[in-house]
């Protein structure tokens, strides 16, 4: 199963008054990655999620599945980040760049049947 590139939303907010020196945050990631139905696939290494940002405050990243009844997506909390939707299609984490950053580090995906689309898109 292929998973033709990733979808992920980053929007930083800054505690206080944004200045001209502050820059917006970088996501990077695969653009496409082999899976297979019911087994984990983690985004780690090569394949890894990355998120860049040398402004301080809080960061909130969406990842989201965009294929209608695609798979799920999971991360490990901790680091004081705020996990909503931990195994479904749509994951947020909220909290310090520092710890957005190490719970991204264990992003997981799985399609949880027999019956996989031909590509899924997250």
């Amino acid at each position: 199963m292929k998973l033709p590139g990733l979808y992920i939303a980053a929007v930083f907010v800054l505690c206080g008054a944004l200045s001209a020196s502050a820059v917006a945050p970088s996501l990077g990631g695969p653009g496409s990655v082999s899976a297979t139905e019911q087994v984990s696939f983690s985004f780690t290494g090569g394949n890894a999620v990355t998120l860049t940002s040398t402004n301080a405050g809080t960061v909130s990243i969406a990842v989201t599945n965009k294929t209608v009844n695609g798979g799920l997506m999971s991360v490990t909390p901790g680091s004081g980040v705020t996990v909503s939707g931990n195994n479904s299609a749509t994951l947020i984490l909220t909290g310090a760049r520092t710890g957005v950053v190490a719970v991204l580090s264990s992003l997981a995906y799985i399609f949880p049947n027999d019956a996989p689309p031909a590509t899924d898109t997250v």
